[in-house]
């Protein structure tokens, strides 16, 4: 399994760290690779996470899954067209998608999203005018068969896990989910 991770400029620093570190702590991830359109170096909104390289040089064939955390970032992916690009084929390709905060919103606003498809999103005062009476509360949505979305970086860790049993089922992210929180709680 190989995850691509879309990184804006000014991403939130908890929705990358958290996710990744369970993502990343599976080790069923042959490759995670960063992009950026300019294939830059980008800092977390906080400054919390620093100078990530990223490569604006992959074949999205090779990838099965893409992740995009929010904050800041997704208001630079409103008017990034390459990267909205990128997001539509994977859509396009029956990849799976993975975005949390205000990055359903930004896919809502571009129509990557189906207007009856349920979602979960950051509530943010501009994208009032693209959300559907379909915005769940919820922290996690399974908005379609391949794209999931989650409300804010208050619901990254929890992602993290949902994404491990949706890609490798639940026995083995309740693995994960244990190993990372001493918990033996069902998630």
């Amino acid at each position: 399994m190989n995850l691509l991770v879309l990184l804006e400029n000014k991403f939130n620093d908890i929705e990358f760290a958290s996710v990744l570190l369970v993502l990343q702590r599976s080790k069923k991830f042959k490759k995670i690779v960063y992009y950026n359109p300019e294939g830059i170096k980008v800092s977390g909104q906080a400054q919390l996470v620093n100078d990530i390289q990223t490569t604006n040089k992959i074949d999205a064939d090779e990838f099965d899954a893409l992740y995009i955390p929010g904050g800041q970032g997704a208001q630079i992916l409103r008017k990034d067209q390459t990267s909205l690009n990128l997001v539509q084929y994977f859509i396009d390709n029956n990849k799976y998608l993975f975005a949390i905060c205000d990055v359903p919103n930004v896919l809502l606003e571009h129509k990557l999203i189906p207007n009856n498809s349920p979602y979960s999103s950051y509530p943010s005062e501009w994208s009032k005018e693209f959300q559907t009476s379909n915005r769940k509360e919820a922290y996690i949505t399974k908005t379609t068969d391949k794209i999931f979305t989650a409300k804010s970086a208050g619901a990254a860790l929890d992602f993290g896990f949902y994404i491990l049993k949706i890609l490798f089922g639940k026995q083995f992210s309740h693995q994960i989910y244990q190993a990372i929180t001493g918990n033996n709680d069902e998630i």
